[in-house]
């Protein structure tokens, strides 16, 4: 009786814990920009897709993690050069890349079942980098309104590491147990020494991108998008 007793008594005091809903669990779909970059990725909306699991510290303090995915609907993230002749050795473009980010949140605003939050993360962004090797241009072309050409790429796994902030807009209902909202924040990656390549270009006699500094930035990126969450 007195084991019966004191099972019940342990529920009693845990009961307000067990259903404090102190983590978030969320999933979310949005688009992205960059803006020193020579193309834009494709117009859709649904270009990114992330998952974000966050646990309460404090009263208005938060821990978190988050996964992004880009793009969905497209290979290429970004286009850093436009392809020429005189662009042998250099980084053309960026592929399906992953951004994996681990940081902490706070609530600046919160009334009734409205939010706002501004969260901060150092973050790594990892994918395929595509650079022209060598490239041979016919012109005139004897195709109408365009160039005839030979032209050879490789394609290289790289890894950035930088950090990212954001502010969030939520709405919580069902008893706090769900929440929908939107989210806007940037990106900025450090730079890095450039791939050291097998050049086959006759006029570029070293292995290393023909980049100035022999360096390239992964240029500042504008994140946004829509989510919805699950609290428990």
């Amino acid at each position: 009786m007195r084991k019966t007793l004191l099972s019940f008594s342990l529920l009693f005091v845990s009961f307000p814990t067990l259903f404090a809903k102190n983590n978030r669990l969320e999933v979310g779909v949005g688009h992205y920009k960059f803006f020193t970059a020579y193309k834009d990725p494709d117009p859709s909306f649904i270009e990114s897709f992330n998952i974000n699991y966050s646990r309460s510290i404090l009263k208005n303090t938060h821990i978190y993690t988050n996964y992004l995915n880009a793009p969905n609907a497209s290979a290429v993230l970004m286009r850093a050069n436009p392809m020429s002749e005189n662009d042998d050795g250099k980084l053309d473009s960026r592929e399906k890349y992953h951004f994996l980010d681990l940081g902490v949140g706070y609530q600046l605003y919160n009334l009734k079942n409205h939010s706002i939050s501004i969260n901060g993360a150092l973050s790594i962004a990892y994918g395929t980098n595509v650079y022209q090797l060598y490239s041979v241009w016919y012109d005139p072309s004897p195709y109408p309104g365009g160039h005839s050409i030979y032209m050879v790429v490789t394609t290289r796994k790289e890894t950035y590491f930088g950090g990212t902030i954001n502010l969030k807009y939520d709405y919580v209902f069902w008893k706090d147990r769900l929440n929908v909202g939107i989210n806007l924040g940037g990106r900025k990656y450090l730079s890095k020494n450039n791939a050291h390549l097998e050049m086959l270009s006759p006029n570029l006699q070293h292995i290393d991108p023909n980049i100035p500094g022999g360096r390239h930035d992964f240029p500042f990126q504008i994140n946004y998008g829509i989510h919805v969450g699950f609290n428990f």
